[in-house]
């Protein structure tokens, strides 16, 4: 999951990736707030042809360019929940 902070929204994207390094567009949108990003998107199931059980996002990268301490805040909190989320600036 990658994610875009706006002035006043937040644009995601979800890709998944094959062990042989395939990378595949599953999920976008925008959300308001960094808040609504881990109501949408971190208990979300995602369904693999071929597979019994679904796929949830387990990694993230977000721009904290915009409002960096709301970010860093968000980021945080999704370290605790997952393990990691990484941070970027532009």
């Amino acid at each position: 999951m990658t994610a875009d902070k706006q002035f006043s929204y937040l644009k995601y994207t979800v890709f998944g990736w094959l062990p042989d390094g395939q990378a595949f567009w599953i999920d976008r949108g925008t959300v308001q707030d960094e808040d609504q990003l881990d109501a949408t998107l971190r208990l979300r199931p995602y369904f693999i042809e071929g597979e019994e059980e679904p796929m949830f996002i387990t990694a993230g990268l977000i721009d904290s360019g915009h409002r960096p301490h709301e970010v860093y805040r968000f980021c945080l909190k999704m370290i605790n929940l997952h393990g990691w989320m990484i941070l970027c600036e532009g």
